[in-house]
Formats: structure tokens, C-alpha cells, sequence
């Protein structure tokens, strides 16, 4: 059945378009869909694998369902690539089907029609994340079309599968009108830093020469100055011409003459004599030097930082845990010595010491329990030993907080067993609470299978003496109350047999027969 309305929309307006401008530009009916979409074209038909599935539709639910083949045909007939169980969901409702690129849903003549993003259409492109609605299931399409989300999505995961778009040759990078301006700019940020280190390095270098050159004085200079502050020290000395050496003669500033009534000509001192040129290591040394030292000795030494002890209380707290779980395996040696290196260590503080000492006492103590009713079991002393195991399991159990070790499991079943002797040793000498209580202590330690009988028949007893009681209570209400007695006796208090029957004796003995 074809069943078309005003409020069909039958052109190739997208979604989003849909979404801005409503129905408004939509074509007369039987115009059919645009010829932009190239309906004279064959549809693309693919079969491919889940896991190549570049769409899919996901349901309320959650679940997925990818779009592996062309046309996808949604409906609740059998045949369909997606069957669909709900209420206005025709046999075959809709298909999804790839043309020129895009992916478009085509309702297929169904009853009720669909919708897309809350708009009734017959065909429209789909586009990511929109809602799709047949009858009362809503699905949304997933395209996996990096549009949506960011440029870096896109080229970190490209799309695989039938569909995946093809590298272009016009895609690589054309470089005939130069490099792009942001290849320019870096180059020159290079080119600026590498001029800037070379003059950093050459300034350096200048100033490191200049430096140097200016630490002495040339020879010729120290040479002739030399006289000049030697008259200078001792002014009543009678100046001396220094014949100069040839070096010096041949320079006019290093030949000086000095008017001297008595002119004495002095030999040149031998080269071995001749003091090298003065330089600044002759000059006195700088007004620095002494306020340097004397700011230092001003300032008072300071007191060497104290070293830190350790702290390892977070390591004894952590030896505590590491002590439980190596006596649950049955190591309590090693649980000891784990123990011992922090009780007494300075580098633990004395709450954590406490601690440490407290586990180390209850895990001693355990153990000790535990060999020495081994030792009493092996001598033949069971009563003893069953005394020592009683207590050995009940201590360990608040250590544990209801967990048993190895040790409570390799003598588990030896202590049911006694206690079931027990129970059957009260019951014989009609000690009936006593039994059940030693039969109940069995079947908690390990489920024991005798222990639940025994205890089974005790309570169908008390069942039916408390039953028949009830039958006779009218008719002879002495032995009605004998019978609850007996069940009392039979059972201990907190049973649920005993609570009715002391039940009964107490109100006949308030009101009477």
C-alpha cells in the first residue's frame, strides 16, 4: 500500500538543510526524488566484512549494527539485512543505500513511514549522528564522517573498508611559486639565531683578547718607565744612564737623557739580571682583596644542617600486613622475623612501634598454641589437645576477622570429628542440649554430614511431639503439656520448637487448665 501526504518530503534537501529551513521548499508530490541525486544511476551493492563497516546504526539499547551491504534493508520480514521487532514497523520499512558519496535512506512504501531527526521524509542523505525513527524504534546513524570532529581525528584515523576515499595526485603539496610563508618564517628564525650565536661567540672572544692585551705593558714602555719610578723612590740618588740595548735604541722614546752634573755611564747589567717588564702582577693588589676577607671573617659560620633520620613508619605499617598474610599461609616464622627488625628501631616512632609489637604478640602467641596442641594430640592428651585447638581457632579467628590459615585447616576436620564424638557421647547420656550444641559446632566448622543428621533427628522428634500435643490439647491437656516438656528437653533454648512449646507451658501456667 502506497500512502503518501502533504507532509512527505520527496526532494534531496539533506538533513541539516531539513533542520535550518523546515518543509517549506519541499517539491509537489509525484515529482519524485531530484535529479541531483542521481537516481538514473545504478546503486553501489557491497558485501563486506563487520569489521570494514564504515556506518552503522546503533538502537536505544546500545547495541550496534553495522551497515556491511547495499541496499540495507530494514524491516521486520525475515528477509531483511536488519530485522526489527516493534510496534509500526512494516515487513520491509526502509533500505539505506550509497550513492554519489553519500549515504541515503529511502522509505520503502512502508504503512507508518519514517522519520528523520523528528521530520516525516521518503528520502533524504544522512548524515552523522541522525536519528532515524520507524515506528516506535529510533536508531542513529553512524557514518564515521570525520566532518563532525576534528581535522587531527581525521588524518590520525582514515577510513578503511569499500568506501575508504582515494589519495589524489592533487592532494601533494605544489611548491612552484616557492615555499609556503610559514617554511619562509622558519628559515629566517634559523638564519637570526645562528647570526646571533656567531656574534655572541665573537663578542666574547674580542672582549676575552682585549682583556688580555691590557694585563701588561709593552716591554718598550715597562722599560722606560722603569727609571723614571725608580728617581721617583729615592730622589737624592744620582741618576744612572742605561746604555740601551740596540732593540731599544732604535726606538726615540726608549732613549731618555738626564741632565746630571756627575753623569755616570753604567754598564748594562748582565741578561740574566734584567728584571721582566713590570705587569699587573707587580701592581699592589686591589682595596678588594681585604674587604673581601674581612666581610667573610665577619660573618659567622653556620651551623652544618642536621641530617634527617629515616622515617619508616609507613614501612612497618606496611611489615604488619605483609606479617598476617605470610602466618595465613602458614609461614609464621618468616611472619616473626618480618616483625622483629622494626620493634625497638629508632627510625620508627613509638605509636607505630605498638603496633608492630601487638601483631607480633598475637601472631607468637598463636603459633605457640598451635604446636603445643599438636604436640599434646601426638603424645595421645586429645583433651588437651581438643582444648588448645578450640581456643587456637577462635583467637585466630578475630585476628583473621573470620578467615582460617593453614594451620586452622590442617586440623579443621580433627576438631569436627571431636566434636561430633562429643555430641554423640552427651546424647547417649541424654544430655540432648549439650549433644546439639557439639553437633552445631561440627557443622560450622566444616559441614559435617553426620552432625546434620543427628541434628535433623532431634528436630523431627520435638516436631511431632509438639504437633500431636496440639491434637490432645483439648482433650487431655496433662499430657499436652508433658509432650511440650519433652520437646523443651529435647531442644535448646533459642530453637524454634522450643520457643512454641515453652510458649504453651508458660500460658497454662499463668491461666491454668
Amino acid at each position: 500500500m502506497n500512502r503518501k501526504s502533504d507532509s512527505f518530503v520527496v526532494e534531496s534537501t539533506p538533513v541539516l538543510d531539513l533542520k535550518k529551513n523546515g518543509l517549506e521548499n519541499h517539491s509537489e508530490q509525484g515529482m519524485g526524488p531530484a535529479q541531483s541525486w542521481d537516481a538514473d544511476r545504478t546503486e553501489v551493492y557491497a558485501d563486506i566484512e563487520d569489521s570494514d563497516a564504515i556506518a552503522s546504526l546503533v538502537a536505544d539499547t546500545g547495541e550496534s549494527y553495522p551497515i556491511t551491504t547495499f541496499p540495507f534493508v530494514i524491516g521486520r520480514g525475515t528477509e531483511c539485512d536488519l530485522v526489527m521487532q516493534g510496534k509500526g514497523i512494516s515487513r520491509k520499512h526502509a533500505e539505506i543505500v550509497f550513492q554519489s558519496g553519500r549515504f541515503v535512506v529511502n522509505d520503502i512504501e512502508s504503512l507508518n513511514g519514517i522519520k528523520v531527526n523528528g521530520y516525516k521524509v521518503a528520502r533524504v542523505i544522512l548524515e552523522e549522528k541522525d536519528v532515524i525513527k520507524l515506528g516506535e524504534v529510533t536508531l542513529t546513524f553512524h557514518s564515521g564522517d570525520s566532518s563532525g570532529g576534528s581535522a587531527t581525528e581525521a588524518s590520525e584515523e582514515p577510513k578503511k573498508g569499500l568506501f575508504a576515499k582515494r589519495d589524489s595526485a592533487g592532494a601533494e603539496k605544489d611548491d612552484t611559486f616557492g615555499p609556503s610563508p610559514v617554511k619562509k618564517i622558519a628559515g629566517m628564525m634559523v638564519v637570526v639565531v645562528a647570526i646571533g650565536v656567531f656574534a655572541y661567540v665573537g663578542l666574547g672572544f674580542i672582549q676575552g683578547g682585549a682583556s688580555s692585551s691590557g694585563l701588561q705593558a709593552p716591554p718598550q714602555q715597562a722599560a722606560a718607565s722603569a727609571p723614571s719610578q725608580q728617581q721617583a723612590a729615592s730622589p737624592n740618588v744620582t741618576p744612572s744612564v742605561v746604555t740601551p740595548s740596540p732593540a731599544v735604541a732604535a726606538t726615540p722614546q726608549a732613549a731618555p737623557s738626564f741632565a746630571s752634573p756627575n753623569p755616570q755611564v753604567a754598564t748594562p747589567p748582565p741578561a740574566s739580571s734584567i728584571a721582566p717588564p713590570p705587569s699587573l702582577a707587580m701592581v699592589p693588589k686591589s682595596v678588594e682583596t681585604p674587604r673581601a676577607a674581612e666581610v667573610e671573617a665577619s660573618v659567622p659560620d653556620k651551623p652544618a644542617p642536621k641530617k634527617q633520620s629515616p622515617n619508616l613508619n609507613s614501612q612497618a605499617d606496611a611489615a604488619r600486613s605483609t606479617a598476617i598474610s605470610l602466618y595465613s599461609q602458614g609461614k609464621a616464622p618468616q611472619a616473626l622475623a618480618e616483625l622483629k627488625q622494626y620493634i625497638g628501631n629508632a627510625a620508627v616512632s613509638k605509636s607505630y612501634q605498638d603496633r608492630v609489637r601487638s601483631t607480633y604478640g598475637d601472631i607468637d602467641g598463636l603459633y605457640s598454641q598451635y604446636t603445643d596442641a599438636q604436640k599434646a594430640y601426638a603424645s595421645g592428651d586429645k583433651d588437651r589437645a581438643f582444648s588448645s585447638w578450640t581456643n587456637f581457632m577462635s583467637q585466630e579467628s578475630a585476628l583473621l576477622k573470620g578467615q582460617k590459615s593453614a594451620y586452622s585447616r590442617s586440623i579443621v576436620t580433627k576438631v569436627m570429628d571431636e566434636y561430633v564424638e562429643r555430641g554423640n557421647q552427651a546424647f547417649n547420656q541424654e544430655d540432648f542440649h549439650g549433644a546439639y550444641n557439639y553437633w552445631n559446632k561440627a557443622i560450622e566448622l566444616g559441614d559435617s554430614v553426620s552432625a546434620k543428621i543427628a541434628i535433623d533427628n532431634l528436630n523431627n522428634k520435638a516436631q511431632q511431639l509438639y504437633r500431636q500435643a496440639l491434637r490432645l490439647e483439648y482433650v487431655n491437656t496433662n499430657k499436652s503439656k508433658a509432650m511440650w516438656a519433652e520437646v523443651t528437653r529435647l531442644l535448646p533454648p533459642g530453637t524454634e520448637y522450643n520457643t512454641k512449646a515453652s510458649a504453651k507451658l508458660a500460658w497454662y501456667e499463668k491461666w491454668g487448665s
